[in-house]
């Protein structure tokens, strides 16, 4: 009677070892319907991320290529203003020329301004003596000097 006590006893440990390491068909229910409202969670919080990261990288995206833009244009913008000094270099050569000609013409005006003018009576007296000097250099003309 104890060997079929230990024998029963030896089959009820092992069974109920077996059997404890599976869940009540409730224990399954309950289990599986945590882990599935886990699961709709865990989904759902994916999505929203996969989204999020989309969205991210749709605006690194948008942000290279304005950067891009941003370059370009600045690589014309450092031409421009390579074209612009050049042409404040050549402008700054054109102003000194045309100072240096205005003070000249300014000197000019000062001295022309300062000569002595001939007056009536100097041109009037000028012009006798020309014609009395052509008379006498014609009368020159007509003697023979051999």
């Amino acid at each position: 009677m104890i060997d079929a006590l230990m024998v029963t006893a030896v089959d009820y440990h092992s069974a109920h070892y077996t059997y404890s390491q599976k869940l009540s068909p409730e224990a399954q229910s309950d289990r599986l319907a945590t882990v599935d409202s886990s699961l709709s969670i865990a989904l759902a919080l994916q999505q929203a991320e996969e989204t999020h990261q989309f969205s991210i990288l749709e605006s690194i995206q948008s942000a290279n290529m304005r950067m891009e833009e941003l370059k370009s244009e600045q690589e014309q913008l450092e031409l421009r203003l390579h074209q612009l000094n050049e042409s404040l270099s050549e402008s700054d050569v054109q102003l000194s020329y045309h100072r240096r000609e205005v003070t000249r013409l300014r000197e000019d005006k000062i001295a022309v301004e300062g000569a002595p003018v001939l007056s009536a009576a100097d041109a009037e007296t000028l012009d006798t003596l020309r014609v009395s000097f052509e008379k006498m250099r014609n009368g020159f003309k007509d003697l023979s000097w051999e």
